[in-house]
């Protein structure tokens, strides 16, 4: 009889060994809901030759791009903020004593599906989509590319933007 359970334990025991199925851990969600003061802003623009051009504005520039959308055409570096939450993105804040009223708000992903595996934020601002790529994500700091976009299509130049937003 303890034979037989020998006999047992030894043909079993690879069956259950063997059998475990392993699970990759589960990537962790970045959480990128908040208020956030633009800290610096990176314009790259790239013509057909291949040639760059960084911009770089800080402390307190003014950065203007005739051709982004309403709340992201105009931004103050240490001053302008923006705000993300549920299904929302807003934009150009008025502060009113102790109100904060936002001028532009729009339709966005809901930011909980935002993973390592996933760094993208997708918001629709006047009937077009605009996707930021996550760069950079911690508890005090968020790092956005813009799409690029080619305002004048294979005639023109291409050009991205850097935002670099620190959490308030």
């Amino acid at each position: 009889m303890i034979q037989i359970k020998k006999y047992l334990l030894c043909c079993a025991a690879p069956i259950f060994l063997g059998g475990c199925i392993k699970q990759q851990p589960t990537p962790a969600l970045m959480n990128i809901k908040g208020t956030y003061k633009v800290q610096k802003v990176i314009r790259q623009t790239t013509d057909n030759y291949q040639t760059e051009i960084q911009q770089y504005y800080a402390n307190g520039q003014l950065f203007v791009n005739n051709l982004e959308i309403p709340g992201l055409d105009s931004l103050y570096t240490d001053f302008s903020c923006l705000k993300i939450e549920d299904n929302h993105i807003h934009l150009q804040q008025v502060v009113s004593g102790q109100d904060t009223i936002w001028k532009h708000s729009y339709v966005a992903q809901n930011e909980i599906s935002i993973s390592p595996t996933n760094p993208y934020y997708v918001f629709y601002p006047l009937g077009s989509k605009r996707t930021w790529h996550i760069l950079d994500c911690t508890d005090s700091s968020l790092t956005v590319l813009s799409s690029t976009q080619w305002p004048q299509g294979n005639l023109g130049a291409a050009y991205t933007t850097t935002l670099v937003l620190q959490k308030k």
